[in-house]
């Protein structure tokens, strides 16, 4: 009996973590023997140092997430590619099963397992950097583009920004305005003429080379570009010319048409 009231306790206590919890969270509901006595029996299972959770449950992305918070302790928040996911990023085609935390320089836990931690630049989070999202706390969703761009490489990063832009889930001029003050940040200076382009109107890379080889070619003047806003109607223009090329005609005798320098 005594057995069974402790195994309803432990279920308790990883309910309450929704399903996971830390050694000192459960040696304050049961002893230590008694603990480790369910470890060997296979109930539980050690997810990280000083985390459990029921065995067969371990490799769950919740549950591998929440173990990660409960990891780092009170304060940290998922960052990089686990914050973008958890702000539903387009991010199928990015392979990264870890899991990204930011902690406080204050905290020494180290990387372990499938958990990164990463550390801000000051000693502390800046206010305002972390909320929550869906019970998790979470870097804001422009810092997490960014960090996600920072670790991603040129072949897939590019891609994440502009779905993302694209999906409604950052806008551009947040993007610029959070770079301004990263300025260690690699691949910094593509990234906002990136954003720039986006905040034009393109919704693609053939929309962006459409602005710069099209509507912002050297001598092309300002009467040729589109009607609208200044950043309108240059994307809109080029969605326009690379979604229908036109071909040179003129209209020869009787009202055809004739190819321009035909006979």
């Amino acid at each position: 009996m005594v057995g069974t009231a402790r195994a309803t306790i432990l279920g308790e206590v990883l309910r309450a973590g929704d399903g996971v919890a830390t050694r000192h969270q459960l040696l304050s509901a049961v002893p230590r023997t008694y603990l480790d006595f369910a470890v060997r029996r296979g109930e539980l299972v050690r997810l990280l140092p000083c985390v459990y959770t029921w065995a067969g449950r371990e490799s769950a992305p919740e549950i591998r997430v929440r173990g990660a918070i409960a990891f780092a302790g009170p304060g940290a928040a998922l960052s990089h590619t686990s914050a973008a996911r958890r702000w539903d990023f387009p991010l199928s085609q990015v392979v990264d099963d870890r899991v990204h935390i930011l902690t406080a320089r204050s905290v020494h836990h180290r990387s372990a397992e499938f958990v990164v931690v990463h550390r801000p630049r000051g000693d502390v989070l800046a206010e305002g950097l972390v909320v929550a999202r869906r019970g998790i706390p979470v870097v804001t969703a422009v810092h997490a583009l960014i960090q996600t761009w920072s670790i991603l490489g040129r072949d897939h990063r590019r891609a994440v920004v502009i779905d993302t832009v694209r999906d409604g889930h950052v806008r551009p001029r947040d993007v610029l305005a959070a770079t301004a003050e990263w300025s260690q940040l690699c691949g910094r200076r593509e990234l906002r003429e990136l954003s720039q382009d986006l905040q034009a109107g393109a919704h693609s890379e053939l929309e962006i080379y459409g602005l710069h080889r099209i509507f912002r070619a050297p001598g092309l003047p300002p009467s040729a570009a589109p009607m609208g806003t200044p950043g309108q109607r240059t994307a809109a223009g080029a969605r326009h010319c690379m979604a229908r090329p036109q071909v040179g005609r003129r209209i020869g005798r009787g009202g055809l048409p004739r190819v321009s320098g035909s006979t």
